[in-house]
């Protein structure tokens, strides 16, 4: 796939506005429209330069600070709801999903 200069910054925006605001939901045709770029070329682009898709990229953002939270004292629940689970087994999956290993492993350093 070939990528324009301005599809190339778009891509490249995305990934940053990610690091700067994960704990919010992702809405990849929000994140296209603001950067006037299609959702489909905004998706293949950004695994093109970054190579895996933007839900992994936003999914492991927000997990790596869930182990973060973990490390430092924070209840699963607590972590849940701060990004958005409605369950604590909805977030356990998705954890578990990047970590292999479950939240209480974290929490409590077993």
């Amino acid at each position: 796939m070939r990528m324009t200069r301005h599809e190339i910054h778009a891509v490249k925006q995305v990934h940053s506005d990610l690091r700067a605001d994960f704990i919010s939901a992702l809405s990849i045709s929000v994140l296209a429209e603001k950067h006037r770029i299609s959702a489909v070329r905004l998706m293949k682009g950004f695994i093109k330069i970054f190579g895996i898709s933007i839900n992994y990229f936003h999914l492991k953002l927000r997990m790596d600070y869930a182990k973060i939270a973990l490390m430092r004292g924070t209840m699963v629940k607590e972590i849940a709801i701060t990004l958005g689970y409605s369950t604590t087994g909805s977030f356990t999956r998705a954890f578990k999903k990047i970590h292999q290993l479950p939240p209480s492993y974290f929490l409590y350093g077993i």
